[in-house]
């Protein structure tokens, strides 16, 4: 741990998930395997880590912590999707073309035009303003912005419920079961408002995530290196058994498949790997400053990565196949 209290193998491995991320939205053919055989394990474990240094050490009530976390999270995320939204040019040339107007367009589009609205910059407008405040999922090239609303959900709903049922770990598990379901009802479903079903879904990992800090935390400390290297060996073999038939997750949209089963096995045993990997990095001294760097920086890295791609593929420099100008 820094003299900041941050810890440096968890920025480390927020870091590499980040790097996953980038490449999962240029997604050539060479990486989209790779990149769908890993989608189990990325933002599932981001939010587990998250929850893991959950604490309300300096926030004795639940409202200082809901302005504090409204102040870091909320407050950056608008601003930023406003940001993008203004320096995306596109959408000033009124160039939409049929194969990127989206379900969400199109319905706003038709509601527009019943009002004798039929200018497509207006209706781009209110599209983006849709999905920054009612959706949760940030202007269209800003789109990963999407994780930092969801987390600011999450972390209210859960400093809420840790306050309610004080610390009692019964009761939380049952609220992880509740929500869970609720965000395993509402799957699949794009345009569920202040995703409200990836909250559900990641609310599951970020309140295991706080609990194995409670209660599992110091069983793993007192294991050997070389005990977390094989139990890390041993996650990952089960999750490339589980994993093997191609199943995929994409939390952004809650998209978790039609198998409950092989979606929570699968995610978990992907968290545990990539947290034993990295404890076992940690253990043995090998440190990667670059991903430090990602990790602490990735409020601008997430929008700008993606604003870069977009970009690059409006102007057809590089044909990523995350291509079309707009996704709603």
């Amino acid at each position: 741990m820094t003299s900041t209290g941050r810890i440096n193998y968890i920025d480390e491995l927020k870091g590499f998930i980040l790097c996953l991320v980038c490449l999962g939205h240029i997604a050539y053919s060479e990486l989209s395997y790779v990149m769908n055989w890993m989608s189990l394990m990325r933002m599932f474990t981001f939010f587990f880590l998250s929850g893991l240094l959950f604490s309300r050490r300096r926030f004795p009530t639940f409202k200082d912590y809901a302005i504090s976390k409204t102040k870091h999270l909320l407050f950056p995320y608008i601003w930023l999707s406003l940001f993008f939204l203004i320096i995306t040019f596109p959408i000033y040339a009124g160039h939409i073309d049929e194969a990127s107007r989206g379900p969400l367009f199109i319905k706003i589009e038709n509601t527009l035009n019943l009002v004798g609205i039929t200018s497509n910059f207006i209706c781009s407008l209110c599209a983006n303003f849709f999905k920054i405040f009612i959706l949760g999922n940030s202007s269209i090239w800003a789109t990963p912005l999407w994780f930092v609303f969801t987390l600011w959900t999450v972390s209210l709903l859960y400093a809420f419920i840790d306050e309610r049922f004080k610390n009692k770990i019964p009761l939380i598990l049952i609220s992880i079961i509740c929500i869970g379901a609720i965000g395993w009802v509402l799957r699949n479903n794009h345009n569920i408002p202040y995703n409200l079903g990836a909250s559900c879904t990641a609310y599951v990992y970020y309140a295991f995530g706080s609990i194995y800090k409670r209660k599992a935390k110091d069983f793993i400390d007192k294991l050997g290196n070389w005990e977390i290297f094989g139990l890390s060996i041993l996650a990952i073999l089960l999750y490339s058994f589980i994993v093997r038939a191609g199943y995929t997750a994409n939390l952004s949209h809650n998209d978790l498949g039609n198998n409950i089963l092989t979606f929570y096995t699968g995610t978990f045993t992907g968290v545990i790997w990539m947290f034993l990997i990295f404890t076992f990095l940690n253990r043995i001294g090998i440190k990667i400053g670059i991903f430090r760097f990602i990790s602490r920086n990735a409020l601008i890295i997430l929008p700008l990565h993606y604003y870069v791609i977009k970009l690059i593929n409006y102007l057809n420099i590089i044909p990523f196949s995350h291509g079309s100008i707009y996704y709603f």
